[in-house]
């Protein structure tokens, strides 16, 4: 869209290629799964990289903090991954209450990463500086893992749409946040729903759909 607005003038062939997704094709560890759940109860997850202001667990710790301590929730928050800014996010969870801050885990990078996707209640993901396509987002979505994520430039928006596919918060607002993964913990109905829908919508990702694009512009190119 920003190439098409700043070049006006030119007659552009653009054609857009997601990134095709193959985290389905990872094996689930039933086990494992039943392990995680038996040690962390229901949770929120976060994976990704630490490394602000493209990822923001700062706005997520704090969300988590007003949602245990405003709305009296009873569920825990996973982080996932590792990054220069982690000590960071971890010296604002010690500052946290004892019992928002018993809740939080960081469990570094993990590499059966599917089994939490399995495991957790939901996705959230924060950035402030704005995303390609955030990989993550559609991982979670072959997990029919329902997401709250932040509106930021660019990504989140184009997968979810206007909060069809999942719930957008606005961006470097914990009050929103807290509240978005209220409404997600309390209406049932929704949660449900979101979980339909992405398996709807992941399928737009999957390598053969992406493969049948890919096939569809060369033919239109070599036509031309």
């Amino acid at each position: 869209e920003e190439a098409l607005a700043y070049n006006t003038n030119l007659h552009l062939n653009i054609y857009k290629l997601y990134n095709p997704t193959s985290v389905n094709l990872r094996k689930i560890d039933d086990r494992k799964v039943k392990e995680i759940k038996k040690k962390y109860g229901d949770f929120f997850l976060m994976v990704s990289r630490f490394q602000y202001p493209h990822k923001d667990q700062p706005t997520v710790i704090k969300a988590f903090e007003n949602l245990i301590t405003k709305y009296g929730a009873k569920i825990n928050l996973v982080f996932i991954g590792d990054g220069p800014d982690k000590a960071k996010s971890e010296q604002v969870v010690k500052k946290l209450p004892m019992d928002v801050r018993k809740r939080i885990y960081f469990l570094g990078t993990k590499l059966d990463v599917q089994d939490y996707y399995a495991a957790a209640y939901a996705l959230v993901h924060a950035s402030i500086a704005g995303e390609g396509l955030p990989t993550v987002m559609i991982e979670a979505m072959n997990y029919r893992l329902p997401e709250i994520v932040t509106d930021s430039k660019t990504g989140p928006r184009e997968i979810l749409g206007d909060s069809q596919f999942g719930l957008l918060c606005k961006v470097n607002d914990p009050e929103d946040m807290s509240a978005k993964m209220y409404k997600l913990l309390q209406n049932k109905t929704l949660y449900r729903n979101l979980q339909n829908l992405e398996c709807q919508r992941v399928r737009d990702f999957y390598p053969q759909r992406i493969k049948e694009k890919l096939k569809n512009i060369l033919l239109e190119i070599s036509d031309e």
